[in-house]
């Protein structure tokens, strides 16, 4: 997939390989149902990003950005919120999980589905609970 890895939003196309032929005639039958054909545009501006002229510059942004995100992550979990905070650190992604505590009550994590509720409500910012993401069931 380009979405994320490239941060090419929107190209709705990927790619999969395997060694196994009835796995990959199950998937090409099953693509089938879900699309008549990928977009030539999409198709185009993928294979733009992956030639060899545009591909290092973009990787290299795209890892330049993550390190950015990563250290004011950092100073914001370990530094100024230190008290109320405690994570999971990213070690080959960019996908942190961040654990919110209420000094008010003990410590106790915070619920976690309202939180990010009130996060879209006041600051129109939207991410995940971790139990949508992880083998993690809600109590």
């Amino acid at each position: 997939s380009t979405s994320k890895s490239l941060a090419l939003a929107g190209l709705r196309l990927g790619w999969i390989a395997s060694r196994s032929p009835s796995f990959l005639r199950a998937i090409a039958s099953a693509r089938d149902y879900t699309a008549i054909s990928v977009s030539q545009l999409d198709d185009q501006i993928a294979s733009y990003a992956l030639g060899p002229t545009v591909l290092p510059a973009l990787l290299e942004r795209n890892l330049d950005l993550a390190r950015t995100n990563l250290a004011l992550l950092t100073e914001f979990v370990e530094g100024k919120y230190g008290k109320v905070c405690s994570w999971v650190r990213p070690t080959a992604g960019t996908t942190a999980l961040v654990q919110f505590r209420n000094l008010r009550e003990g410590g106790e994590p915070v619920d976690d589905a309202a939180f990010v509720l009130d996060v879209l409500d006041k600051k129109n910012v939207l991410f995940m609970p971790a139990y949508t993401q992880t083998a993690m069931h809600r109590p």
